[in-house]
């Protein structure tokens, strides 16, 4: 079933304005049909589903939601079918799914330029080396189930990864 809409434009002090004024306040002009149902006497009546239980962390779980038959809706043997009529649904939880790579090249080799001597709390400058053990970084993406990135937190990353060589 459709009802029209009159439209009207009434300024702030409650007196007729141009309609070009409210349409570019408005953004547009509002929807002129609006379309409802109006139940018939013989049909089952509910109220509205209830909000969808929580998920756990687990992935794979099940949530579900629940309405209950109201007024005369109640006794009718139709209406108490929970095939036709469900009147709990359940549906698997969202998977929250977030993989980790590598992205990009490794840095170059970073060699340590210093060394500490314990027993004197001394930073010892010497030459910058060039060859010995060191450290490489590269970047690691994170990216939900579509390829989208997102924080390298969700994937229990830094978001970083490191080599020693």
């Amino acid at each position: 079933m459709y009802s029209l809409l009159a439209i009207s434009c009434i300024s702030d002090d409650n007196q007729p304005a141009e309609m070009t004024e409210c349409l570019r306040q408005a953004n547009g002009m509002p929807p002129l049909v609006q379309e409802f149902t109006v139940p018939c006497r013989d049909d089952c009546t509910f109220t509205a589903w209830s909000k969808f239980t929580s998920c756990s962390t687990n992935c794979g779980t099940t949530r579900s939601r629940r309405r209950q038959l109201t007024g005369k809706s109640r006794k009718k043997e139709k209406c108490q079918d929970a095939d036709v009529y469900p009147l709990v649904e359940t549906e698997l939880c969202p998977c929250d799914v977030f993989v980790s790579q590598p992205s990009g090249n490794w840095s170059d080799c970073i060699l340590p330029e210093s060394r500490r001597e314990p027993q004197r709390g001394l930073w010892i400058q010497g030459d910058s080396k060039q060859c010995g053990q060191g450290v490489r970084f590269r970047a690691i993406a994170c990216s939900d189930k579509n390829g989208r990135p997102v924080d390298p937190s969700r994937c229990s990353s830094s978001g970083k990864e490191m080599n020693e060589e």
